[in-house]
């Protein structure tokens, strides 16, 4: 079920750059019926939606498409494209006089076998460890940072396995998400080392120039920031962190501190001083180097506190947590950025676009590094000689090999390819990097 949108044009009769979207169902390959609209939600912490909207109904499509039916949607613009994975969670329909009558089908991302709940029991065990496990057993690829810090128990109970990933992330300060089918678990300045050689830039038409000029419409049409010292929108909170704990053998008393202002990667140059401090009650250490790594890695997570929301042109390399480069709305808030909620939609008409939240980590011209360059003219080149001084900088092996279904029963009747009677399920060769 393929879509080719060339050369659409926007609200201002300017060009967009051609997208294409194709979505199939591996196990049902007779529904071929083009969605009106596709929109895919991407929060952080939170499962992948995609949701497809159809101008028609049907009673054999609500009878006989099962939750767990997996489902692959792809879209290309510019020669780039991007894989998404995931499985069919529910199936809506409106029927009604007026209206227009509508079916919807949610579907869940590949995150979707660790919403199982169950009580395990870890002994001896690293964080990471733990979720490189998880992922094996349910069929996903790894790629996770490895973390110093070993726990002789971790248990999970009382949480699905993506709760309990996403509480741990949260605890150590290192963040989790899954791209195609494999569950990522690494520390957020990570993965901005490794997204930074290919960003997007989301621009308005620069100022001073003349409205209209240029073939191709502008790719930013909204953007509203909120700025201040210490904003409270959900997210973490801009603080000092403080850690502490009391060795159970020794009986010394450790403690740490870290602030987002000392972190070394850093999206701009100059970032202010956390105006309040926290205890954080969920991190009890033992000794001194555990609780260094632990409030260091706490206080980077929290410095991207100046949330902006955006509306633009859509592309396939927006992700939560991956930079973005924002231009043309002025010399404090130009620069890099991070994702940290995104909605792609895809219409059957022809346009794609999106609706993010973005965050940053202070005000003013972005940091200049060998990965990001804060000239425009030299965004999303590397300067290797520097790259290769710098012993932080690790490196992963691309997964390049395609998901595939790992089992698959024979279609007998349509009620066999339900997820719970017969779970078709994607899988990669699993690998892990460190």
């Amino acid at each position: 079920m393929s879509l080719r949108l060339e050369g659409t044009h926007s609200k201002t009769g300017k060009y967009r750059r051609s997208t294409a979207y194709d979505i199939s169902f591996p196990t049902m390959p007779s529904f071929t019926k083009k969605p009106n609209e596709a929109s895919l939600i991407q929060k952080c912490g939170n499962h992948d939606v995609l949701v497809l909207t159809y101008s028609t109904t049907s009673e054999l499509w609500f009878e006989n498409i099962p939750t767990g039916l997996p489902v692959r949607f792809t879209w290309t613009q510019n020669g780039i494209s991007k894989n998404w994975y995931g499985y069919v969670s529910s199936i809506s329909k409106v029927v009604a006089s007026r209206e227009e009558k509508t079916m919807e089908l949610h579907c869940i991302g590949s995150s979707f076998p660790l919403k199982e709940r169950a009580n395990r029991v870890f002994t001896d065990k690293s964080i990471p460890e733990v979720v490189e496990r998880l992922a094996m057993e349910n069929g996903m690829s790894f790629v996770g940072d490895s973390h110093e810090r070993r726990f002789p128990q971790l248990t999970i109970a009382g949480h699905s396995y993506w709760e309990w990933i996403q509480e741990q992330a949260h605890r150590i300060g290192y963040v989790a998400y899954v791209d195609s089918s494999t569950i990522y678990f690494r520390k957020l300045e990570r993965v901005i080392q490794h997204r930074s050689t290919s960003v997007p830039i989301l621009s308005m038409q620069e100022m001073g120039g003349t409205y209209g000029t240029g073939l191709l419409s502008r790719t930013l049409e909204y953007f509203k920031v909120m700025k201040g010292d210490y904003i409270e929108d959900g997210s973490s909170l801009r603080t000092q962190k403080l850690v502490a704990g009391i060795n159970p053998i020794t009986a010394e008393v450790h403690s740490a501190s870290g602030s987002p202002q000392n972190a070394n990667t850093r999206l701009r140059d100059s970032r202010v001083r956390p105006l309040f401090s926290e205890y954080r009650s969920d991190q009890v250490i033992t000794n001194d180097k555990d609780g260094k790594a632990a409030a260091e890695l706490l206080s980077f997570a929290s410095a991207y506190n100046i949330p902006a929301k955006v509306r633009g042109q859509g592309d396939p390399r927006l992700h939560p947590y991956f930079p973005v480069i924002i231009q043309g709305t002025g010399k404090q808030t130009d620069g890099y950025w991070l994702v940290r909620e995104i909605t792609h939609t895809f219409q059957k008409q022809g346009t794609y676009t999106v609706d993010m939240v973005i965050v940053t980590d202070g005000v003013g011209p972005s940091e200049n590094t060998f990965l990001r360059e804060s000239d425009w003219d030299k965004v999303n080149r590397v300067n290797i000689s520097e790259m290769l001084s710098q012993s932080s900088i690790s490196s992963t092996t691309p997964d390049n090999s395609e998901p595939q279904i790992r089992k698959v029963t024979p279609t007998i009747l349509p009620s066999q390819e339900g997820f719970a009677g017969s779970p078709a399920l994607w899988t990669r060769t699993a690998f892990r990097s460190v």
